[in-house]
């Protein structure tokens, strides 16, 4: 996930920058002091999310936020700002707004809800010749073999020409995460983990590798944080 920070002011965009990598430090980020270079950018690499001040030197915030919205596939824009003079406004552009100073409780908060939104709900797979449209909320983990992987869900087991790092690009972020290298497993799912390997709620047990233990428990840990 790609989450650009726009402000003129230095001290704004690093406290920002602070509390995203808090959220999570997975996340990539870049900054920008001006919205004009943020739209410079934005024709070049795609963001998933931005958080735009509104009042800044030049372009401001609100105009820039229409801009974006006007191209292809365009990010989640969050308004950060001291005023509220924006507020109902910016709705018409913007999915949320955060009064300055943002606290990272409320950060949280607006960035779960956009995660949310923007995660896929459903997943295509193509196996045996036919191409499945699976529920992401039904997949309990994924098992790789070579250049191939199987997709096991709830009801049934889908084979594909895939690497897990391919489909955990399509999944919805902070979801689904890796307790081993063949492993990619629904944090949904996850019941118990022990010292070598973790019960998911249906009773399948999954390796654990001690050197991707930490990292899933971190993974693990966030997840249910932001469930509650």
């Amino acid at each position: 996930m790609h989450i650009a920070i726009c402000d003129d002011e230095q001290k704004e965009l690093l406290h920002l920058q602070t509390l995203v990598t808090k959220f999570d430090s997975c996340i990539n980020i870049s900054l920008f002091p001006s919205a004009e270079s943020l739209l410079a950018s934005i024709t070049e690499q795609h963001c998933d999310i931005v958080l735009l001040d509104i009042e800044m030197d030049g372009l401001d915030g609100f105009t820039a936020a229409k801009k974006l919205k006007s191209i292809q596939n365009p990010p989640l824009i969050i308004f950060v700002t001291n005023s509220g003079e924006y507020t109902y406004r910016g709705y018409e552009v913007a999915f949320r707004y955060l009064p300055k100073p943002v606290s990272y409780a409320v950060l949280e908060e607006v960035l779960s809800a956009a995660v949310a939104k923007i995660a896929p709900q459903k997943l295509t797979i193509n196996a045996n010749g036919h191409t499945f449209v699976i529920n992401v909320s039904d997949i309990l983990y994924f098992e790789a073999f070579g250049h191939s992987l199987v997709a096991h869900t709830k009801g049934d087991s889908f084979e594909c020409k895939m690497k897990l790092g391919e489909i955990a690009a399509l999944l919805p972020p902070f979801t689904f995460d890796s307790p081993h290298r063949g492993y990619l497993v629904n944090l949904d799912f996850v019941d118990t983990v022990r010292e070598k390997e973790l019960l998911l709620s249906c009773g399948i047990q999954i390796p654990v590798s001690r050197r991707r233990r930490k990292e899933f428990e971190q993974a693990l840990f966030r997840f249910v944080r932001r469930a509650l």
